[in-house]
């Protein structure tokens, strides 16, 4: 049955278009910080990017960093990496058919992106205009975002394992392989240039040194474990619902000290410098020292770190606005209201821009705005001498750090060598851990 429509009704859904069309630019107008706005509030706005996402039938959900680039991923497999500084898109490309299967925020190194769609992960080129380099099934659903470094990306699946893939195994002479982990794993892995570690929901923090894929450790925290671990400087930071915050050492696994945040703790422990910031369920944050656990400030209302310069820390308060606070004493310094569109706020621990975006593509950075460069708080990549051993610092980073230096240059975040506190227990027994090889096809 065909239907028609007079000429009157055509000229009323043609004027119903455009006021839908009117108010969805409103809408869009009212998630841009202008740049008066931000320098009111002490601030600049780096960068300004609009997505071409259809809003129709799809929207930008996942947000992924390396220093200071955006690997940005929409539901439906739209794939875009962006520069922080100048909004610069430098490619874009789509995943599989453009359905709306399930995606997870991808990651990156130098060279390649990993990315998921429904239980297929891509490896892209960064050098070819993410150009598809691979893809390959795996075993079971994908639970959360894969962590890769130069050798392999690793994907957490509900299957309770972890899937390790060559990047290309031709060269590496490395084979996939799974890790075993004890419960539900609770988001991506934290890589560094020594070990992966995740967590699972039973509490259980396992790590496993990326070299020979053996287990460094596990430890098993008072309680569930709601959030990945928080990462820097060659300690693990581990929260769980009991109320308490762990930091172990990456070598050892001993526990290198305790801290009590009074109520749960959902989010990652966000490692920043010389500083550890821990928010609570009842809407609260922590800085405590990253040598210590010996508590510095304590701010009431605060709901999730975003980011953090020299002078100052960026949150979002209880009822979303953005906190500017003071970082040596935590006192609130000033507040801005934002969008409710501005829905996507990740945490950002990489340098000192505050990001924000909107599921219809509008990308925002924010930062100080006394900053002349984004201050990076990632020690620079491991230089690799073939066929030679490598001295590493203590502290030596994730290799996810290893950006391209054809890329923005951040500027280094001055800081301090840290000064590692005695364990205050002993090290934990360490289980043996099963790797499973994937059958050869």
């Amino acid at each position: 049955m065909s239907l028609h429509f007079s000429g009157k009704w055509r000229l009323a859904l043609a004027i119903l278009w455009l006021l839908l069309t009117k108010s969805a630019g409103a809408d869009e107008a009212s998630l841009i910080i202008s740049q008066p706005t931000a320098m009111h509030h002490g601030m600049k706005r780096p960068l300004l990017a609009h997505l071409d996402v259809d809003g129709s039938r799809d929207q930008l959900a996942y947000i992924g960093q390396l220093r200071n680039t955006l690997i940005v991923q929409s539901k439906q497999g739209r794939i875009y990496e962006i520069d922080i500084e100048t909004g610069h898109i430098a490619w874009q490309t789509e995943l599989g058919d453009g359905g709306n299967l399930a995606g997870f925020t991808p990651t990156a190194n130098a060279h390649y992106v990993a990315a998921l769609y429904g239980s297929q992960v891509y490896l892209l080129d960064r050098d070819n205009k993410g150009a598809v380099v691979w893809k390959q099934g795996l075993n079971a659903a994908p639970i959360a975002g894969p962590a890769m470094n130069e050798e392999f990306v690793y994907v957490p699946t509900y299957s309770e394992l972890v899937e390790a893939l060559p990047i290309d195994p031709v060269k590496s002479k490395r084979v996939s392989c799974s890790f075993r982990t004890s419960g539900r794993i609770t988001g991506p892995p934290v890589i560094t240039q020594k070990t992966i570690g995740w967590t699972s929901e039973d509490g259980v923090l396992t790590v496993i040194r990326t070299t020979d894929h053996k287990l460094a450790f596990r430890f098993t925290a008072g309680s569930k474990v709601a959030a990945p671990p928080g990462y820097d400087n060659g300690s693990y930071y581990v929260g769980s619902q009991d109320g308490y915050v762990n930091a172990l050492d990456e070598g050892s696994g001993a526990v290198v000290w305790q801290f009590s945040a009074g109520d749960r703790v959902v989010n990652s422990p966000a490692a920043v410098g010389q500083g550890v910031y821990i928010t609570n369920q009842s809407g609260g944050m922590f800085r405590v020292s990253a040598d210590t656990g010996q508590e510095e400030w304590y701010t009431p209302n605060v709901r999730r770190f975003l980011a953090a310069s020299n002078e100052k820390v960026y949150a979002e308060d209880k009822i979303g606005r953005l906190a500017v606070l003071d970082a040596t004493a935590g006192g609130v310094m000033d507040t801005m209201s934002l969008a409710s569109g501005l829905n996507l706020k990740p945490a950002n621990v990489q340098t000192d821009r505050v990001i924000l975006a909107s599921s219809s593509g509008v990308i925002e950075a924010l930062h100080d705005a006394q900053s002349t460069k984004p201050l990076d708080y990632m020690p620079a990549p491991e230089v690799k001498v073939v066929k030679e051993p490598v001295k590493e610092k203590l502290g030596s980073t994730v290799s996810t750090a290893t950006a391209g230096a054809t890329r923005t240059a951040p500027a280094k975040a001055p800081a301090t060598p840290r000064e590692k506190k005695p364990p205050v227990e002993k090290k934990p027994k360490e289980p043996k851990m099963p790797i499973e090889k994937k059958p050869k096809k």
